[in-house]
């Protein structure tokens, strides 16, 4: 669980899509101390585990990640200067027990 670990919610909103939620980096975590030593940035796969969490806590039930359509990382999650980040989730049920969640995510200095 990243979720309280890597990040901690700051807040969080329903919206007719889904649910908004800016969340806080722990810039002491030992993630990144690995990636990358003295130029830390949050691994893609923590962001999309992160996503799977957040929509997770917003549907109230487990899910696991069969598919990822698209995953764009055109930004960098800098720890030191994103102190607070935003993933707006669209969450829709396009069939009988299957989920779908979009996320864009973004911070305070770029747009990821």
């Amino acid at each position: 669980m990243l979720i309280d670990s890597l990040f901690t919610i700051r807040s969080r909103e329903e919206t007719p899509a889904g649910c908004t939620y800016v969340l806080a980096p722990d810039a002491g975590h030992a993630i990144y101390g690995a990636h990358f030593p003295g130029s830390p940035v949050t691994p893609g796969v923590c962001i999309i585990q992160t996503v799977k969490e957040l929509a997770e806590r917003s549907i109230g039930r487990p899910l696991f990640l069969r598919t990822v359509r698209n995953a764009k990382f055109l930004h960098v999650i800098d720890p030191r200067q994103a102190t607070e980040v935003t993933f707006p989730l669209a969450i829709s049920r396009p069939d009988e027990g299957g989920v779908a969640v979009s996320c864009v995510v973004t911070d305070a200095v770029s747009t990821l």
